[in-house]
């Protein structure tokens, strides 16, 4: 009998060590993510008359973008990676009338978030640091290539927020305002996107 309850107090702690491993080790230490997101720059102001080739971006041209980035998600709550923006300075009045004078732009970018909390609802703080691309034709090529930086806050809402097998779901969609700047150029981005 005193073996049979030894042999039982083993088992029991074996599977309970077993099960508290599994359970701490929920999730990955690093795990690949993907974004995407769509956005919207407001123009805010130049911050000179004109850069120092005699260019700058003209006032209340507004950025629309869509943006791609992929890398990895560590210890759940940093993401860090590499990503793109394609998007056009389009002008803020009559939109449809000065479609042909939208300027081509494009960003490459490191790409940088965190969000603190585990929970379904969690704040986040967002940084991009890289380099913008705006292709303008109007007459001459003025094209121009810029430092890129971005900074920002916003929610995030993991909708598949669920723990199955131990494994919780990082899928999340969110929301973020920042401050851009490109160009002797400061924007006011709004970002919807989705991380999977």
């Amino acid at each position: 009998m005193k073996r049979l309850r030894t042999l039982l107090v083993a088992v029991l702690c074996v599977c309970s060590y077993s099960a508290a491993a599994q359970f701490s080790q929920d999730r990955p230490k690093v795990d690949r993510m993907n974004k995407i997101e769509l956005g919207y720059g407001v123009f805010v102001t130049n911050l000179d008359a004109e850069g120092p080739n005699g260019f700058h971006i003209p006032e209340q041209r507004h950025l629309p973008s869509l943006t791609m980035s992929g890398g990895v998600c560590l210890d759940q709550d940093y993401y860090v990676g590499l990503g793109v923006t394609v998007g056009g300075l389009i002008p803020s009045y009559r939109i449809l009338d000065h479609i042909g004078d939208a300027w081509l732009h494009f960003a490459g970018f490191v790409d940088f978030d965190y969000r603190p909390l585990d929970r379904v609802l969690s704040p986040m703080a967002y940084a991009r640091a890289g380099a913008a691309y705006n292709a303008v034709y109007n007459g001459g090529d003025q094209s121009q290539l810029s430092p890129y930086a971005e900074v920002g806050l916003g929610f995030n809402w993991y909708y598949a927020y669920r723990i199955v097998n131990m494994e919780r779901n990082y899928r999340s969609l969110y929301l973020t305002v920042g401050a851009a700047y490109q160009h002797f150029t400061v924007f006011l981005p709004i970002r919807l996107g989705i991380r999977f």
